[in-house]
């Protein structure tokens, strides 16, 4: 087979050699006579769709020698190429890893041919290592696929409320099955909310692949099954094959390793081969957590002022409840919303001023987006649809929820409460009943929008996540799990799904223009888009600094805090990115000449630095203390509070300041990237622990991980820093808060 197409020529090169043992010496043959072509990333992903036609045929053979071509035309690329496209990953053909399995085993054996690097021979070990959990993972997806069968009419709706409970669990919801799951993983708090949301859509995905979707998914319950945890186990079960994929994601994405414990094969460890890795995203998520604590507690006097919206709503329900929420006995016991849009309630709920919950909200999402100039209120969202706009739409579901539940939460009489909350709490609305209410508040144009953004059809395909797309759209109704609504962050769910951001007008990062002014602020020469050409590649550094002799090279990446393997996967690019980005930026301003003719156009009248320092500045907090190429990773936040502030101060109200003296100096700012204040001081404070999660057939898949020790991180600053007077009602900056 000839062409000139790079799949051609791979495919062509596969027909050669397969099955034939001396398949290396054909194609050095080949070489030798300058026969082979050169691949580039792009000709790969046309191979591997050719591989994953062979497996899903029963042609490994076939696979396996279009596998082998590549692999022999360029090694390096061909990992780099498999990892991004998760060439090897089981779940893609329901963990029938078997001839995925051999393909792997037998490149592993192909290394003295095909020369591996160390770190890929370990990668492909690493996939061989997880693929022996693969059977279990099969037989976990099976028994989900039985149940859901088995229990078809009634399943999504029965999970939905589970999942609905945990995001706001009723005053009668006793923990005890809580406790009792959590003992099953080993760790009391493991399954937690998050965890049976993600197991829903694990669900949701095998309801679309497999089972079907029934005309009663939006009808009917099993009450039995929710109140004695048979539906739980569904969504535990459902969560421990997600997060199996996770670990495939894991090791495809990031430098992770599988390890088999013992010698068996049914016991697989994933760890991170630089502790430093696995410590920063464990303590981003820490911080992270952090935040979204703090933001129900920022002491603000002019904010405490203004009208809370759960106050306003619980007033309603009390003059008025038993019109807004009725109970119907027929056909079913159950509570019905009747929320009449009187004037009065239309005007409360389009109105522009924010309430109490709102205003903190915003001030969150604008502190986050750097949005310090703008109200963060009237900054487009997407097209026609401003952040007020969604924080409206939030507040109609807020709203509703609010008297809802009030009523769910009231004694009663003559009935079974358990049985209400169930069939009462996922409100069920036509499609064209939900537009109709939402445009008579918001207008057609909003409320289409709001809808289409906020909803799952599973009819339309893709992969639903409950918490990114909380109403699922079945059969011309809307589901509405009213917790999981209300808890959701949608604008920051809303901007990540669509890959937008909150930036300014004229377009500029509004991070990056933050840091360059508070280090102007504090005496530095500082300057923004620096671009020249260095080995003959147009280079751009977003932000130069310079200080007593020291050259400050930064690299903004102002991406969102991720929520799953899958998002960090984002991130971790980002940071990919910038490392080279500052590798090539510090040998290029390594010359004299090269900074002399730099700061001179910068009008900079100063000598060339004796001293260059990079960093990697990044929005969200995972990352944050690791180091990529050499380069310190840090959080904008904290970098800003290291320049600007210096304090650390505990939720008890102590505060510590950990700059040097009593003012900043460039000093401060040298010992925070080189890791010796808050970071040496959080990594030294954390302890390594190992999560533990059993697949069916024996299959136990753990992960080697860390939490923080915040009792030995206090005590770390009492020893380190200067104690200043507490500050128990002070309003702070959340990146210079710990617990």
């Amino acid at each position: 087979m000839r062409t000139n197409s790079p799949l051609g020529a791979i495919v062509g090169l596969a027909a050669h050699i397969r099955g034939k043992p001396d398949w290396a010496g054909i194609l050095r043959a080949r070489r030798e006579a300058g026969m082979l072509a050169t691949v580039a990333g792009r000709d790969l992903r046309p191979a591997f769709d050719a591989v994953w036609a062979d497996l899903r045929r029963g042609r490994t053979a076939d696979a396996l020698a279009i596998s082998r071509a590549a692999a022999f035309l360029d090694p390096a690329l061909f990992i780099r190429e498999a990892r991004r496209h998760g060439i090897f990953r089981s779940s893609k053909v329901a963990f029938h890893s078997e001839p995925v399995e051999h393909i792997v085993k037998t490149l592993l054996e192909d290394g003295p041919v095909l020369n591996w690097a160390s770190d890929d021979a370990l990668y492909l070990q690493s996939v061989r290592n997880l693929l022996s959990l693969a059977p279990c993972a099969r037989a976990t997806r099976q028994a989900v696929i039985a149940e859901l069968t088995k229990r078809r009419p009634v399943v999504v709706k029965s999970c939905i409320v589970c999942v609905d409970r945990a995001f706001r669990p009723s005053i009668d919801h006793l923990p005890s099955e809580e406790e009792q799951l959590a003992e099953a993983t080993g760790q009391r708090d493991y399954f937690h909310r998050e965890q049976k949301a993600a197991g829903f859509s694990t669900i949701v995905t095998l309801m679309q692949e497999v089972v079907g979707w029934p005309k009663t998914a939006t009808v009917l319950i099993d009450e039995e099954g929710i109140r004695d945890g048979t539906f739980e186990h569904l969504l535990m079960e459902a969560a421990r094959l997600g997060e199996f994929m996770e670990a495939e994601v894991q090791l495809d994405a990031y430098p992770y390793r599988a390890d088999l414990v013992g010698g068996q094969g049914k016991t697989v460890i994933i760890s991170a081969m630089d502790a430093r890795l696995e410590q920063a995203i464990q303590l981003g998520y820490v911080h992270a957590n952090m935040q979204s604590q703090l933001a129900h507690r920022y002491d603000d006097a002019e904010v405490l002022r203004v009208a809370s919206l759960r106050d306003a709503a619980l007033e309603l329900h009390r003059v008025g409840g038993h019109y807004l929420v009725e109970r119907r006995e027929a056909p079913q016991d159950r509570y019905v919303m009747n929320m009449p849009l009187a004037p009065q309630i239309v005007r409360l709920l389009t109105d522009n001023r924010a309430f109490r919950e709102e205003a903190l909200y915003l001030h969150r999402v604008g502190r986050e987006a750097f949005a310090w100039d703008s109200y963060v209120g009237d900054m487009p969202l997407l097209p026609g649809m401003t952040v007020m706009d969604m924080v409206k739409v939030q507040r109609f579901f807020t709203f509703t929820a609010t008297v809802f539940f009030q009523a769910l939460d009231q004694p009663a009489f003559g009935g079974d409460r358990d049985k209400l909350d169930m069939r009462s709490r996922i409100p069920v609305f036509r499609d064209d009943v939900l537009l109709d209410r939402l445009s008579t508040v918001f207008g057609e144009q909003i409320a289409k929008r709001a809808l289409e953004m906020l909803s799952f059809d599973p009819k339309k395909g893709g992969h639903c996540d409950i918490q990114y797309t909380p109403l699922l759209h079945v059969d011309g109704h809307y589901m509405l799990p009213m917790s999981v609504l209300v808890s959701s962050d949608l604008i920051r769910n809303t901007l990540y799904h669509h890959s937008a951001r909150l930036l300014p007008a004229d377009g500029h990062d509004p991070m990056v223009r933050g840091l360059r002014e508070a280090l102007e602020t504090c005496g530095f020469l500082a300057a923004e888009g620096i671009k020249g050409k260095f080995n003959g590649k147009a280079i751009e550094i977003d932000l130069l600094a310079y200080a007593q002799g020291h050259l400050f090279i930064m690299e903004g990446k102002n991406a969102f805090h991720p929520c799953s393997v899958q998002e960090m996967r984002t991130s971790f690019d980002h940071i990919k990115k910038a490392g080279r980005q500052l590798t090539r930026a510090a040998e290029w301003l390594a010359a004299r000449e090269v900074q002399t003719r730099v700061f001179g156009s910068l009008g900079w009248k100063v000598p060339p630095a004796t001293d260059i320092r990079t960093c990697v500045v990044t929005a969200n907090r995972i990352f944050s203390g690791y180091a990529i190429e050499g380069h310190p990773v840090r959080q904008a936040h904290e970098v800003l509070n290291v320049v600007t502030r210096g304090i650390v101060t505990f939720n008890n109200g102590e505060r510590y300041r950990f700059w040097r003296g009593e003012s900043f100096s460039v000093v401060d700012l040298l010992d925070y990237l080189e890791g010796n204040t808050l970071v040496r001081d959080s990594f030294e404070a954390m302890n390594e622990s190992t999560v533990r999660m059993s697949l069916r057939g024996g299959g136990q898949l753990m992960f080697r991980t860390f939490g923080v020790d915040f009792e030995g991180l206090r005590q770390r600053m009492q020893e380190r820093y200067t104690r200043l007077h507490d500050a128990a009602h002070e309003a702070v900056l959340p990146d210079a808060v710990l617990p």
